[in-house]
């Protein structure tokens, strides 16, 4: 029974053009190995070399007679090669591990090593057997590989494992299928190059397929990586424009306040040179009480120049500290600030009463100790400077546990306050509140709060009304 009339293999057969679609391919194979060095390449044109000279070399090999023989047989290592290098390449295509890989290995060339073994013995010690069930001893080089190519799809889908998988699977059922309904060897012998070619094509398409999905995928991770590049870029001269912007306002505010330093030591100092010029006259006088008062008057001249050098070093400080951030507890830092702020004032403004100072449980943050201990000792001095004269001076500070993703504290006193035009301007250097001319201080104070909240990355604002009392509302980051 014959499945192709005669006049198919005349001049050419048709196992003749599968071994040029094969030699085609082979060069295909080769020159892709060229461009990407690649292993896997380099075994599948191999294998279609092998392929294009065993089925190129059909008529040669007496495909008419059914038993093992020599005319038959010395193609064979053809067949073994596409077979074991088509197979090799097709494990090296897969995503497999690399120990699964070896062992696998070996499953697809042994093989075809006792294959051409086996096939030589028998022909040695002439034993007649049919030369299909000589080639049933490839079957599990076939076997392993399209089972393992069938696995990988489901780990790397849409790469053409299942069809690969499949393309090879259909050797064995092809060749069983023809050879058990009465086909020649020569029959045979086509219709199991079908598939053989199939499963070249199919690895080359797939191959090419990978490789343009890593391409794209290589696009895709340059596009982002330039995108981050640029998005980087952009926070980096956003940052540098913020921190040039801040630097000026630093120059600005530091000669500012060096004029306004030099101006107020200048007159402190003159005071002293003649205050102390004043008190040695009234000694060589005689006149203790006046050279008592002129002393006096000294020391009084001496804190104010001292208040003016420690808020200059304060101011200095605030700039130019490196920020340690430690896990602090708020509450004990407050009430240490309050003790501080009260201390000073009592020393310099005569308070004579205790403010009631209400700290509430504001918890641990990750913060800058020294730069809390700037905010909570500024902000108390303030509320009980601009309320020595109330009878009942109570500081709050409290913080809101609700917000868990930011720090937010509130500072209220229920002091004289101040109107809404003076919130608006409460916060810039040397700026002081129109009943402040009789306080003490230079109107640095709140101005270096907000900076050292802005060196935390964090905000504050002000509420106030006259005569209702001022609330200070910082928010944090959580570090």
């Amino acid at each position: 029974m014959s499945f192709l009339p005669e006049s198919v293999f005349q001049p050419y057969s048709a196992n003749d053009l599968l071994a040029i679609i094969f030699l085609i391919q082979a060069i295909l194979f080769g020159l892709a190995y060229q461009r990407t060095n690649e292993k896997f390449f380099a075994n599948m044109s191999v294998a279609a070399l092998m392929g294009a000279l065993a089925w190129g070399t059909t008529r040669m090999q007496m495909p008419g007679k059914p038993y093992l023989d020599w005319d038959w047989f010395w193609a064979q290592p053809f067949f073994a090669g596409f077979l074991g290098f088509s197979c090799a390449a097709m494990l090296q295509y897969l995503p497999l591990i690399e120990k699964t890989r070896k062992k696998l290995l070996w499953i697809v060339v042994l093989p075809q090593i006792i294959y051409l073994i086996a096939g030589t013995l028998f022909l040695i010690l002439d034993i007649k057997i049919l030369r299909l069930w000589v080639i049933f001893l490839q079957m599990p080089t076939i076997l392993a590989a399209g089972i393992a190519a069938i696995a990988m799809e489901k780990r790397d889908p849409k790469m053409g494992h299942l069809f690969i998988g499949l393309a090879i699977l259909s050797v064995p059922v092809i060749t069983f299928t023809v050879a058990f309904s009465g086909a020649t060897t020569l029959v045979l012998r086509f219709w199991t190059g079908i598939p053989a070619v199939l499963l070249t094509q199919i690895m080359l398409m797939a191959s090419l397929l990978r490789d343009r999905q890593k391409l794209r995928a290589e696009i895709k991770q340059r596009r982002s990586a330039e995108e981050a590049i640029e998005l980087a870029n952009r926070s980096l001269d956003r940052k540098v424009q913020e921190r040039t912007t801040e630097l000026r306002g630093i120059i600005q505010a530091l000669e500012s306040f060096n004029r306004n330093v030099s101006h107020d030591l200048r007159g402190p100092l003159g005071g002293i040179d003649m205050l102390a010029y004043t008190a040695r006259k009234h000694l060589e006088l005689g006149n203790f009480n006046s050279t008592s008062e002129a002393l006096q008057q000294i020391n009084d001249q001496v804190r104010e120049s001292q208040t003016t050098i420690n808020t200059m070093l304060l101011l200095a400080r605030t700039y130019g500290k490196e920020i340690e951030i430690t896990p602090l507890n708020l509450t004990e830092i407050a009430r240490n600030a309050a003790r501080e702020a009260f201390m000073s004032l009592s020393y310099g403004t005569q308070l004579q009463q205790m403010p009631e100072i209400d700290i509430g449980d504001l918890g641990y943050f990750n913060s800058d100790a020294s730069l809390f201990r700037i905010i909570f000792v500024n902000l108390i001095t303030n509320a009980l400077k601009f309320n020595t004269g109330n009878t009942h001076v109570t500081v709050e500070i409290k913080r809101d546990h609700q917000q868990k993703d930011i720090l937010a504290l509130l500072i209220k006193d229920n002091g004289v306050g101040f109107d809404s035009e003076s919130a608006s301007h409460i916060f810039e250097a040397f700026n002081r509140l129109p009943n402040s001319s009789n306080k003490p201080g230079f109107g640095l104070g709140l101005n270096i709060v907000r900076l050292a909240v802005e060196r935390l990355k964090g905000h504050i604002e002000v509420k106030a009304a006259v005569n209702e009392g001022v609330i200070f509302k910082i928010t944090l980051p959580v570090q």
